[in-house]
């Protein structure tokens, strides 16, 4: 799903057309404001194509193991894109153990996979800040140096 998201342009985007969508006022600077960005996007994008989040996160490990292997090998690109971000987002910031780029991305699916089963995709964009917040709290990002 994040290539998709990567790969909108501004027909697909109202922000990439120059339109701010109501309620956007959360933005952040910084590592914290990119992270807030990108889980915006993916829960916007599962909740544009819930039938295909759900099919991806709910139905695919039921499938079996062939299947439950793909989701894994998915799982774990993103964990790579989530550890090259921090490598160069956060020059001087202590490590984190690698499992922690795997655990961000099952705890956000989790969080989403809930919502689809409760048959609530609408309230997917809702999940900004709970998923914002186990990125900065698993990867470890530091307070922007002017936080209180």
């Amino acid at each position: 799903m994040l290539p998709r998201v990567a790969g909108r342009g501004a027909a697909d985007d109202p922000e990439a057309a120059g339109e701010r969508p109501p309620d956007r006022g959360r933005d952040e600077p910084g590592p914290r404001g990119t992270l807030r960005s990108g889980a915006r996007a993916y829960l916007e994008l599962c909740a544009q194509e819930p039938e295909f989040a759900r099919c991806i996160l709910v139905e695919l490990p039921a499938v079996g193991p062939r299947a439950l292997k793909g989701r894994n090998k998915g799982y774990r690109q993103v964990a790579a894109l989530l550890r090259t971000w921090r490598e160069r987002a956060g020059e001087g910031w202590p490590p984190v153990p690698e499992e922690m780029y795997l655990a961000a991305v099952g705890a956000i699916s989790e969080l989403i996979q809930v919502r689809l089963a409760d048959g609530d995709p609408g309230g997917l964009p809702g999940l900004e800040d709970a998923v914002t917040e186990i990125l900065v709290r698993l990867l470890a990002v530091p307070a922007p140096p002017d936080a209180p």
